[in-house]
């Protein structure tokens, strides 16, 4: 995973502007998969954009309703497609126009990717240990941190290749996992912020 940028501290105004925007591209999509606007005999698209500033995270959801005429060509599959492109599209704009620019990342020495490899696989053990009630649970586990660093370009992509095997008894399941690597990237983002920017 690549470590991002954060979102600015989003307004009342950049949220209509993010909401009016993904409005726009989903509209003018959806008027590009029909061969006439007369297949659209009514279309209804509400956008409802939420920031947690505290989380610094944003969620945009769609509330979509779209009447075709019989001989319309416009499927469920291609109005998948079509939001799929448009988040993909919402992405980019968020990126391009309400993202941090963070300090630049000092040139960083072989030490300093041990320390980070180390530090995150400490925070993960960590996590996965208190995630279950007795060590026991937990039958083998092993953890390999990738580090890829490119001073030219100052990124840094850090993956996980996890390995981990409980007992029948265990209720360690896949989506607390998930939460696990989630919260622990954050850590590595925060500690990454603190120790190795200029």
């Amino acid at each position: 995973m690549s470590l991002e940028p954060k979102l600015k501290s989003l307004t009342e105004e950049d949220l209509d502007t993010i909401s009016d925007y993904f409005a726009n591209v989903i509209n003018d999509k959806i008027n590009a998969s029909v061969k006439s606007s007369k297949e659209i005999i009514d279309i209804d698209i509400n956008i409802n954009a939420m920031y947690n500033e505290e989380d610094e995270e944003l969620d945009v959801d769609v509330d979509f309703n779209i009447e075709t005429d019989e001989t319309s060509d416009l499927t469920d599959e291609k109005i998948d497609e079509v939001f799929a492109e448009s988040y993909n599209d919402l992405d980019v704009f968020i990126e391009e126009n309400f993202m941090c620019s963070k300090p630049k990342l000092k040139s960083l020495t072989e030490e300093d990717l041990d320390t980070i490899s180390d530090y995150f696989a400490d925070v993960i053990n960590d996590k996965i240990n208190a995630s279950v009630k007795s060590s026991k649970e937990i039958i083998d586990m092993d953890i390999n941190i990738n580090i890829n660093y490119n001073d030219e370009d100052e990124e840094l992509d850090v993956d996980v290749d996890f390995n981990i095997e409980t007992d029948a008894l265990s209720e360690l399941t896949d989506e607390r996992i998930d939460e696990i690597f989630d919260d622990s990237y954050k850590e590595l983002d925060v500690f990454i912020d603190e120790h190795f920017r200029e």
